[in-house]
């Protein structure tokens, strides 16, 4: 029972990861805008990413470690593009 929740816990983490930033980054790199996104709900997002990447890395746990960094980092372009293109207006 527990490798089954590991492995939809994974797939829901590389889901959101992938399609759910990955599509989103996209979408502001063709606009050139993230002005229709929530910039305190991108920061708490990091933030909760970062905490759980440092919460596996205090407990050893690589899944935790990996796929939570993974998510800051997708979150973190996001972020970046608030400040880019805000700038480009």
């Amino acid at each position: 029972m527990e490798n089954l929740i590991l492995i939809v816990a994974l797939i829901a983490n590389l889901l959101v990861i992938t399609v759910g930033l990955g599509v989103q980054i996209y979408k502001n790199y063709k606009a050139k805008s993230a002005s229709h996104l929530s910039l305190i709900l991108y920061i708490f997002s990091f933030c909760g990413w970062v905490s759980w990447a440092a919460y596996g890395f205090i407990k050893g746990d690589w899944f935790l470690m990996i796929l939570q960094s993974l998510g800051a980092l997708t979150t973190s372009i996001v972020l970046v593009q608030f400040f880019i293109y805000r700038k480009l207006k």
